[in-house]
């Protein structure tokens, strides 16, 4: 993950390469390690939430009137250091509009990791929106790659 976010938008490449080979290895069935990675690497929604005080606010009370704010985080769990917990997909999100051709490389390898295997078009059917916009994880990326 490190060497993703500290790369280059040519050497992501290799890197978007052998994040392909370790999702789609194959375990016993009943295995969770298939699962597992597909967190680790591409991370868990979680709800954001604002404390104030004693208070949390989650869900629309936490937005502040404005709808695209992000709801969902995407989080790894691959390290237990709470200031390094950046998904692939969430640094994925914060990219858009920012480093284009980077993203759009990203999205290219995401594409086919995605279309390898049914487990994880199933994984990633389920991942929720990061806004209130988008129902899927996945629903920003035509708009985007239209733009």
């Amino acid at each position: 993950m490190k060497s993703i976010v500290n790369s280059s938008y040519e050497k992501v490449q290799q890197y978007l390469e052998v994040v392909k080979e370790i999702v789609v290895l194959k375990e016993g069935a009943g295995s969770p390690l298939p699962r597992l990675r597909l967190e680790w690497i591409f991370g868990h929604g979680f709800l954001n939430y604002v404390s104030s005080g004693d208070d949390l606010r989650f869900g629309l009370i936490m937005l502040g009137h404005n709808i695209k704010d992000e709801v969902y985080q995407l989080k790894s769990m691959l390290t237990y250091d709470p200031d390094n917990d950046n998904s692939l997909l969430h640094l994925l999100w914060r990219y858009q509009g920012r480093m284009n051709t980077y993203a759009v490389n990203c999205l290219v390898h995401l594409t086919a990791i995605i279309t390898s295997d049914e487990s994880i078009m199933a994984y990633f059917a389920t991942l929720p929106g990061v806004n209130y916009t988008y129902a899927r994880y996945t629903d920003w990326i035509q708009p985007y790659l239209k733009e």
